[in-house]
């Protein structure tokens, strides 16, 4: 339940019913891009969601148009006042109120046992998190959950930090952390588990590159294709990180 808990507070939608009856539906849409997302969405819906008693379907997938260029896969579920209980006592929410906008009250979760803070983090992972080739790290937006998502991350060993972008805020760990606390879930072997496996056990070439790679960046710069597009073909490719900085003096000296 921590696992689909750490969901409820990302990237699940919410479908509010009655409020006396404190029923809430939930849906999900993710993109075609990753072929994964489809094996991630029905583990959540059809293992997480069902094994609670509660009916899930797959929606029809939504087709590629001018929005969404790749379409997407989408599941949604029968209202339930076990979601409401979600809403209202786990995260200390008011019925009107939404964890988008409105901070959480959950420092409960602080002091659960350390295993399933950890799938708490999983599921918020899972959902709201991604990798950053830039600087080796993994971030998970917050806003306006950042004092609280910071907490957590401290609480099962991480040395977090805070990234500021206008008025959103995302909470970042190094990826030698996020692969010691496992942070996406080793259950679905999603696109951000894949690229934080691949990241983590690439090679460096920090001095002087063979021959090979100097030979397939020349290539690819005579092409006309961008230092970030190359830098990622490279590391899933061939497992070896270049630092983009370098790519693109590179690149500058190319043209």
């Amino acid at each position: 339940m921590y696992y689909l808990l750490g969901w409820f507070l990302g990237d699940l939608g919410k479908q509010f019913g009655s409020r006396q009856l404190m029923t809430v539906g939930l849906n999900l849409t993710l993109t075609r891009r990753h072929p994964e997302n489809q094996a991630l969405g029905d583990y959540v819906f059809f293992k997480c969601v069902q094994n609670l008693g509660i009916r899930a379907r797959r929606q029809r997938e939504r087709e590629a148009d001018r929005s969404s260029p790749y379409g997407a896969y989408r599941w949604d579920c029968r209202r339930s006042p076990l979601f409401g209980w979600f809403h209202l006592v786990c995260f200390g929410l008011g019925w009107n109120q939404r964890a988008s906008c409105d901070p959480v009250e959950s420092d409960w979760i602080l002091a659960a046992p350390l295993k399933r803070r950890l799938w708490f983090v999983r599921g918020l992972a899972d959902s709201d998190g991604d990798v950053h080739l830039d600087d080796k790290s993994v971030g998970i937006t917050t806003t306006p959950n950042t004092r609280f998502v910071y907490a957590l991350l401290r609480s099962v060993g991480c040395r977090p930090r805070i990234d500021l972008d206008g008025s959103s805020s995302k909470v970042v760990i190094a990826v030698r952390q996020a692969v010691a606390i496992e942070i996406f879930s080793e259950e679905q072997f999603s696109y951000r588990h894949k690229r934080l496996e691949i990241l983590a056990n690439a090679r460096t070439f920090e001095r002087h590159w063979p021959a090979w790679l100097q030979e397939k960046v020349t290539q690819y710069l005579s092409a006309g294709i961008e230092p970030r597009i190359i830098r990622d073909r490279i590391l899933e490719e061939d497992g070896v990180f270049v630092r983009l900085a370098t790519l693109q003096r590179k690149h500058s000296a190319f043209l």
